[in-house]
């Protein structure tokens, strides 16, 4: 399943592809969201290799595979600066190293070389 996430939007240098169950679980679902600047998809649960294109940024086009389970049947592509409750962004960001410590079953994109907005081409392969 091919998906175009147009017009992401990047204020703190990275894009996060996760399971909302995952969010969920780590802020006791207090996260924020609905947010105009993150991205929601529906997908049947399942587990996924997902590969992705971002065909125009400050660093030309990059490129990304990962796997994610998804147990939620929701997807949220966006900032984690969009997602995460304010509260919690300091402590967040020094779970994820920021940036470069991938939680499991989440995929980061730090790469883009700035901030702006980003259209995303995902690439959705089930595994079974």
């Amino acid at each position: 399943m091919k998906k175009l996430i147009k017009e992401v939007g990047v204020d703190a240098g990275m894009i996060m592809i996760v399971d909302r169950s995952y969010l969920e679980n780590l802020f006791n679902s207090e996260y924020i969201f609905p947010n105009p600047d993150a991205k929601l998809i529906k997908i049947k649960s399942g587990k996924y290799e997902v590969t992705w294109i971002i065909k125009d940024t400050w660093n030309g086009p990059i490129t990304g595979e990962f796997t994610i389970e998804v147990t939620s049947g929701q997807i949220f592509i966006s900032d984690p600066c969009y997602l995460v409750p304010e509260e919690k962004w300091s402590n967040f960001l020094e779970d994820i190293g920021c940036g470069n410590i991938v939680p499991q079953n989440t995929e980061i994109i730090s790469s883009m070389g700035g901030d702006g907005c980003y259209d995303i081409n995902l690439d959705f392969k089930e595994i079974k």
